[in-house]
């Protein structure tokens, strides 16, 4: 039984740095040092009973050195996987020889603004997150699945900053 309660205190001395180092910064997030990116709103009408007020990115809780790797597309790992969407977007695929942008075009023209819309909810009150849209047959279309469902969510996702 002592064991247990050694283990206790000793994981929470551990813990006790962590804990106090724990505080958002407020610092500004700019991307490649020129897009300011929204990382602070107001909470919504819904979180009124929480006392939070301001909802809160969690960019604001990581160390300088993760954010500034973060702000610039040269630094950040995932822009790898952005890239490989890219690609996998402009790449022609299946019997009909089209690729995502034989279609949509430019991913950056196509599908501005578009994350910044979901997630959505249709009339049977089933929730639509933007990667269960993209896995959704396409309207009008034949009754398959986009081959490229995964890969498609970066791309659009990177160039759907809203500006």
């Amino acid at each position: 039984m002592k064991f247990k309660a050694l283990t206790a205190v000793a994981a929470l001395m551990v813990a006790m740095p962590a804990i106090t180092l724990a505080d958002p910064d407020d610092d500004t997030l700019v991307l490649n040092g020129e897009t300011e990116m929204v990382t602070k709103a107001a909470a919504p009408a819904h979180m009124a009973e929480t006392g939070i007020d301001t909802v809160m990115s969690g960019w604001h809780f990581r160390n300088d050195d993760t954010q500034a790797m973060q702000a610039d597309d040269f630094d950040n790992p995932g822009m790898l996987a952005v890239e490989s969407a890219i690609e996998a977007w402009n790449t022609v695929e299946g019997e009909a020889g089209k690729s995502c942008a034989s279609c949509h075009g430019a991913a950056e023209d196509s599908m501005k603004g578009i994350r910044a819309v979901y997630p959505k909810w249709w009339d049977t009150a089933t929730r639509l997150s933007y990667g269960s849209t993209i896995r959704a047959p396409i309207p009008n279309g034949p009754p398959t699945l986009c081959p490229l469902m995964v890969t498609a969510v970066a791309p659009t996702s990177d160039r759907s900053t809203g500006t």
